[in-house]
């Protein structure tokens, strides 16, 4: 495999001067706590590496299976952090012995900077620098670009050299003065020419553009906009993942660093059947390749988004947009809150699977897949379906945490919901509690009696409550600390007063 080469990750940074106290702290290797940042940062960049070192966290720690182990260079970075503060602490809080040694590893240091400012003039230190092979094709007309980004003139070369002079320079008046005043004055010029050196760094490294570039909207946009109702689409080809994201529209798809199995599970069936086993593990990334399946019909994908130059055949689908890209709207698209008459209970997960693979378009209208029983009122309802039952569904509320609707219907049946399922989900209906099933593997549903309700739903996760409450708890404690340390403060300076 390719190396990994994420620019937002690589990017550890704790400045010049910090390496350079850092490394007075490999003379004093016995002072506590020192050994055991010396042995995280060497450890974390060891992993960092790729090495076998990280196998056990991989393997072991839930959730860093999906990360890669570049990520774990954040310990590295606050490692190497805390030994610049403790070297900064042994030099201009106590006489240091070992002088010369310090001063060797700085000269090492320095050197180091001046070897490789130097090598990366000369081609082969370029080859070295960005790890390009010998023999590679053009590599003169990428050599003539290199050449200009490592000259000595080039920002990325002369700025570190002169900070890595300037630091060695100010260290050393530390290091050989007898005058604590001094060395704390010219500990002060150095932090602040750090702060410098991180805060330019920060810029660069986070760019600042024009308000006006930001998320442009396009004709496509523009045209997705004027579709009122609520919808999801899907992309094929290369879009951007969520780029869709900032202007409300849902997508089906994109990026996500933590979503639900059974939902990576569903889009594996949409687009590749039942006959395509499961993978291991799921990507971050969501692609797909086809539309036909009908269980992109029941999770509300109106809009199905092409490239210009992209031919479609498919009956369900209209052309609707033909420009910068192609728009073709789902004629088979289901609402994102319906009302089905009857439903297949599965008595395990796989069978809720299978039965979702086996589910045409037709099926999804007329029944719904529960992994629960519904109430007893529902159960001998359920082979007496009315092919002309009818529902009307306003939807007063629909938020991300708070949803809200009114039903009115002629035939006992379902209110379901194309969202996922989660067990914090809490439903009432007509001020009375009421149970929210999973649906269709995926969805929620609520059974429902013939007439008129009012149903509402509220995300109401424990852990999150907790949390709050937690929170809550811990700015109250603080508070009342905070009051009574000032109290007896008060009182204090009164006594003084009157003493």
């Amino acid at each position: 495999p390719a190396p990994y080469n994420n620019y937002n990750e690589l990017c550890i940074y704790t400045g010049i001067l910090t390496l350079f106290l850092a490394a007075v702290c490999l003379v004093y290797i016995r002072k506590k706590y020192v050994g055991f940042f010396f042995f995280s940062a060497l450890i974390s960049i060891a992993m960092a590496m790729g090495s076998i070192l990280y196998y056990p966290l991989w393997k072991f720690i839930p959730g860093l299976d999906l990360s890669t182990p570049s990520r774990i260079l954040y310990l590295f970075g606050f490692s190497m952090s805390v030994l610049g503060a403790m070297g900064a602490d042994i030099l201009t809080t106590a006489e240091s012995k070992k002088k010369w040694a310090i001063l060797s590893f700085w000269a090492l240091i320095l050197g180091i900077g001046l070897m490789v400012g130097g090598a990366v003039q000369t081609e082969t230190g370029v080859h070295w620098a960005v790890g390009i092979p010998y023999g590679v094709k053009d590599w003169g007309n990428i050599y003539r670009t290199l050449r200009t980004h490592f000259n000595l003139s080039s920002d990325i070369i002369y700025k570190p050299l002169i900070l890595q002079v300037v630091s060695f320079s100010l260290l050393l008046t530390i290091l050989f003065s007898a005058n604590e005043r001094i060395k704390q004055v010219v500990m002060t010029l150095g932090i602040l020419i750090l702060s410098c050196d991180i805060i330019f760094f920060g810029l660069f490294y986070n760019t600042a553009s024009p308000k006006s570039l930001e998320y442009p909207e396009t004709d496509a946009i523009r045209f997705l906009k004027q579709d009122n109702s609520r919808y999801r689409i899907i992309t094929l080809g290369k879009f951007m993942s969520n780029s869709f994201a900032p202007y409300g529209i849902a997508d089906a798809g994109g990026y996500s660093s933590i979503y639900s199995k059974r939902y990576s599970e569903y889009l594996h069936l949409a687009n590749s059947g039942l006959d395509v086993p499961l993978p291991e593990q799921f990507s971050r990334w969501t692609h797909f390749q086809r539309v036909i399946s009908p269980l992109f019909d029941l999770i509300n994908v109106k809009y199905v988004l092409l490239p210009s130059h992209v031919l479609v055949n498919e009956p369900k689908l209209k052309l609707v947009y033909d420009g910068e890209i192609k728009i073709f709207e789902n004629r088979d698209v289901f609402p994102r809150v319906f009302f089905v008459p009857a439903y297949q209970y599965c008595r395990t997960r796989h069978q809720a699977y299978e039965a979702l693979a086996a589910y045409s378009t037709s099926d999804f209208k007329e029944k719904v897949i529960l992994e629960a029983m519904p109430p007893e009122a529902l159960t001998s309802n359920n082979n007496k379906l009315m092919n002309s039952a009818t529902a009307n569904i306003d939807v007063i509320e629909y938020e991300p945490g708070k949803m809200v609707f009114n039903i009115q219907t002629s035939q006992k049946g379902f209110l379901v919901i194309s969202d996922n399922y989660h067990p914090a989900w809490k439903a009432k209906m007509d001020g009375q509690w009421a149970k929210v099933y999973r649906a269709n593997y995926i969805m929620k549903a609520l059974p429902v009696e013939t007439g008129g309700h009012t149903i509402e739903l509220m995300f109401r996760p424990k852990g999150l409550i907790l949390g709050a409450m937690t929170t809550a708890l811990g700015w109250i404690t603080f508070g009342a600390l905070a009051l009574i340390g000032l109290m007896r403060r008060i009182r204090y300076c009164c006594r003084e007063n009157d003493g």
